[in-house]
């Protein structure tokens, strides 16, 4: 589990700049793969508009940084003493912590994924 301080506000701090790996080459970025990646790539047919790979990433993200600050917030007002059900927190915090946990094993895969593609020869 990835233990998230209750005055990190969320994983908003984690996705700007701080989620990069270390690739065998070198480092390379999530966000800079992702941008790349989409760039280059078309979900679509052949003359199809461009389907957006960002939107989906973005929603997803946004989802799980929106349960992280609810955990966040439930957590805080069980802390101060106020009326909440202690079970309703747990639940919170572990839904946080599971798509937390998920969204960091697709970046991961994703980071894999994209690096496997850049060491193909043409």
């Amino acid at each position: 589990m990835i233990p998230i301080p209750l005055s990190s506000g969320g994983i908003g701090p984690l996705i700007g700049s701080s989620l990069s790996t270390t690739a065998p080459g070198g480092s390379v970025e999530f966000a800079d793969a992702m941008r790349s990646a989409a760039g280059k790539f078309s979900l679509g047919t052949e003359g199809a508009e461009k389907k957006d790979l960002i939107g989906p990433v973005g929603k997803y993200v946004n989802e799980v940084n929106r349960l992280q600050m609810d955990s966040q917030s439930q957590q805080a007002a069980l802390a101060s003493g106020q009326d909440v059900d202690l079970h309703n927190v747990m639940i919170a915090a572990e839904k946080a912590a599971v798509s937390l946990q998920l969204t960091v094993a697709l970046r991961n895969k994703l980071l894999d994924a994209y690096q496997e593609v850049m060491r193909m020869q043409v």
